[in-house]
């Protein structure tokens, strides 16, 4: 991995969501603002597993990667010794319960490495406490949603969905 970048350029701290095909999109908007500004400094925050995944699969065929974005592991949330039951969403849940603490700890660790305080705070847009976040730093917040604009509206009609819909089988009331 490059060596970080440090100065007095921007540091735009960027929160990934480790599951699913989140951290890839979201790595891929980063890597095209670095290219372009090269005096800022990104740490892209996820788990280690989706950092490695990520950044091993980033796209780079017709370029290097930028230097100046930086991988930092942040806690799956998953105890020592603590073995999944198989349960779809407990890896989830597990990290969102951990989320918060680790995010602040890892943002804490890339300022001390860089040695630039985090300006700007990208982050999955579902990341409700990152507004908490961007608030201590006094930075601006930026939700960044990976998914199309159906899944986008589903989410924000949910209510009136289930309205419209009436009960559906399969369906928690």
């Amino acid at each position: 991995m490059p060596p970080p970048t440090t100065g007095a350029g921007p540091h735009v701290a960027v929160l990934a969501f480790p599951f699913g095909t989140h951290a890839g999109p979201l790595l891929a908007v980063v890597d095209r603002l670095a290219a372009l500004s090269p005096a800022t400094h990104f740490s892209f925050l996820s788990t280690p597993q989706s950092n490695a995944s990520a950044f091993k699969n980033r796209p780079s065929a017709d370029a290097s990667p930028p230097a100046n974005v930086r991988a930092h592991d942040v806690w799956d949330g998953i105890p020592e010794g603590y073995e999944l039951t198989g349960r779809h969403q407990e890896a989830i849940e597990l990290f969102m319960s951990a989320a918060p603490a680790g995010f602040r700890q890892g943002i804490a660790a890339a300022e001390a490495e860089s040695g630039r305080k985090v300006s700007c705070l990208v982050t999955d847009a579902f990341y409700w406490f990152a507004a908490e976040m961007a608030e201590e730093l006094r930075a601006p917040w930026v939700g960044f949603w990976t998914a199309g604009p159906n899944a986008l509206s589903a989410h924000l009609y949910t209510d009136r969905l289930r309205e419209a819909l009436g009960n559906v089988p399969g369906k928690r009331n």
